[in-house]
C-alpha cells in the first residue's frame, strides 16, 4: 500500500484472498483493511504515475452496484471486505448488499 499510494497502515485486518486467474500459475492475491494511516512518501516502479483519490467507504459502494469499477480484482477486493466493513460498521448494516 505505502509503495503504491504513499500511505502506511499502523493495523492491517486481511478480509480474504483470491487466486486472480488460475492461468497465472499460484498468484493470490490478498484483501486487507488499513487502519491508523499515515502519510509517508510513495515509491512506485519507474513509469507508474498513480494519483490516490480519498472516498468515502460508503461512495465506494454505491458506485460499485453501478457498475463502476471493470477491475476484477477490485470487485473481487470489494466483495470480500463488505461483510466485515459491516460487521465493524463502517457500512450501513440495513443498505441493500
Amino acid at each position: 500500500m505505502e509503495e503504491e499510494t504513499g500511505w502506511r497502515a499502523r493495523r492491517l485486518t486481511p478480509f480474504g484472498r483470491y487466486h486472480p486467474n488460475p492461468h497465472w500459475g499460484a498468484f493470490e492475491g490478498h484483501v486487507f483493511l488499513g487502519e491508523r494511516l499515515r502519510k509517508v512518501e510513495a515509491h512506485p516502479d519507474g513509469g507508474e504515475s498513480l494519483r490516490p483519490v480519498l472516498v468515502p467507504v460508503g461512495n465506494v459502494y454505491r458506485r460499485f452496484r453501478r457498475g463502476r469499477f471493470r477491475a476484477r480484482s477490485t470487485i473481487v477486493g470489494l466483495t470480500l471486505a463488505e461483510p466485515s466493513l459491516r460487521a465493524l460498521g463502517l457500512l450501513p448494516r440495513d443498505e441493500p448488499a
